[in-house]
């Protein structure tokens, strides 16, 4: 069935959420406890496109800074808006890992663990109602199990059934 196979769709949509939050959940509580705050200086912004990740007037910057007397380069990941070059930004990265870098305000701000599991959670409510739905209607089109009787291919009853056998 077509419903079955959204409801999959559904169901890995569930997942990918899931692991999305735990994902930010962790970066971010990384960038709060042993994350560096760098000045970064935004190198080139693109614009996002709606549906990719993105919302209307949303960019994408990648900024410079300087870790432990080394240029880094990396994506600014929660900067909000459209910034022109040469801007400088408040940030914090990984000192392990340059390349998580992150818009301080965005990091101050993120919200709670429990917050980032909602959307995934409400996903999760909408595919187990919709499954039992139609499971349940699936059972109704079905009839009632156990009120056939089975038949050989001859026509004859069969032992299982209760019949005499050929």
């Amino acid at each position: 069935m077509v419903a079955f196979g959204t409801l999959g769709v559904l169901a890995l949509l569930v997942v990918v959420l899931f692991v999305t939050a735990s994902t930010k959940d962790a970066q971010d509580a990384l960038l709060k406890r042993d994350g560096v705050a760098v000045a970064v200086t935004v190198t080139r912004c693109s614009p996002d496109r709606p549906g990719v990740g993105g919302t209307v007037g949303g960019a994408t910057c990648r900024g410079a800074f300087e870790l432990h007397g080394v240029r880094q380069e990396a994506v600014i990941s929660g900067l909000r808006g459209q910034r022109n070059a040469g801007t400088v930004v408040a940030g914090v990265t990984d000192p392990g890992d340059p390349n998580l870098l992150a818009w301080r305000p965005a990091v101050l701000d993120a919200p709670s663990r429990s917050t980032s599991y909602l959307a995934p959670a409400l996903v999760l409510v909408v595919v187990l109602v919709t499954g039992a739905l139609l499971a349940r209607r699936v059972r109704r089109r079905e009839g009632p199990k156990g009120t056939e009787e089975l038949r050989t291919a001859g026509g004859a009853r069969s032992p299982r059934a209760g019949g005499a056998g050929p």
